[in-house]
């Protein structure tokens, strides 16, 4: 599928023009709440779990569907009521962190002074609104076809939206001082920041592969990812300081994102498209 997109652009063009909607307004949108309710991180972060129910459950469908392409042998691994429990706690919380916290964290390090401020309002907003809205409309009724002989019902999808919404409610009551940061200097060094980063995702998003493959009970891995990605992210957060820390917050970053590029690197090779490695090895590089 991903040769097809490289070697057909027009399919290429189509589903990069589906993914900015989708990730960018989600990104805006809750960018624009965690400033406007004045907000941490903690909020952030439930808020992107609400969007990973959306995009993952009532767009793509992967959260319930066994045979869903990326879903893998975590279609059937853990799978419980109509829900994939293994996969969907992962994947929730990779976007909780990699599509939502991460891209506004490196805004915040890219243009320090808009930090704090609100980038759309009035007419701009409602349009971003009506943008992931739209985006999900087109996914939905793009998935219903290619999916044609499998349908989750309209109880477990009116669940997820209710989830979905219970996340949000609780992202807009959570205190703004939940998960705060110590004042002073950065604990940690850069390094280990970077280590920090690069072993969410191992330690989160694999861990139910390789539980699924060593046969062990899915409760094991589906607790284990969320007690980790709990422990990483607030003892990073905790250990980040509030000065001199900028360093500290790049390692991080790239300690985010360096295993992403090494599994997409390895997953690559086996495509032999060319087009499809060198934006992996040129980030590594």
């Amino acid at each position: 599928q991903i040769t097809l997109l490289v070697v057909f652009p027009p399919l290429f063009f189509l589903f990069l023009a589906a993914n900015v909607g989708l990730y960018g307004s989600g990104v805006i949108l809750i960018r624009e709440a965690m400033i406007r309710w004045k907000k941490g991180w903690a909020s952030v972060f439930l808020l992107g779990v609400a969007y990973g129910i959306v995009e993952e459950g009532l767009d793509l469908w992967t959260l319930f569907y066994s045979k869903a392409g990326p879903v893998g042998n975590l279609g059937f691994y853990g799978h419980w009521l109509g829900v994939n429990w293994v996969w969907t706690v992962g994947l929730l919380i990779f976007h909780s962190v990699y599509s939502i916290g991460l891209p506004i964290f490196l805004f915040g390090l890219v243009f320090p002074e808009l930090k704090t401020k609100s980038l759309v309002s009035g007419t701009r907003l409602a349009a971003t609104a009506l943008c992931l809205i739209a985006d999900s409309i087109f996914l939905f009724v793009f998935v219903s076809a290619i999916y044609s002989g499998y349908n989750p019902g309209g109880t477990l999808l009116l669940f997820s939206g209710l989830v979905a919404a219970t996340f949000v409610v609780l992202a807009r009551k959570l205190p703004d001082n939940f998960l705060r940061t110590n004042p002073g200097q950065p604990k940690w060094s850069p390094r280990k920041f970077a280590f920090a980063g690069a072993l969410l995702f191992p330690a989160t998003l694999l861990a139910g592969g390789i539980a699924a493959g060593a046969n062990l009970p899915p409760e094991i891995p589906f607790v284990l990812d969320i007690i980790l990605a709990a422990f990483i992210l607030t003892r990073a957060y905790k250990s980040m300081g509030t000065v001199n820390n900028q360093e500290e917050k790049v390692a991080l970053s790239i300690g985010l994102v360096f295993p992403i590029a090494v599994f997409g690197l390895i997953a690559s090779i086996g495509l032999a498209n060319p087009l499809i490695i060198v934006p992996d090895l040129f980030f590594i590089l």
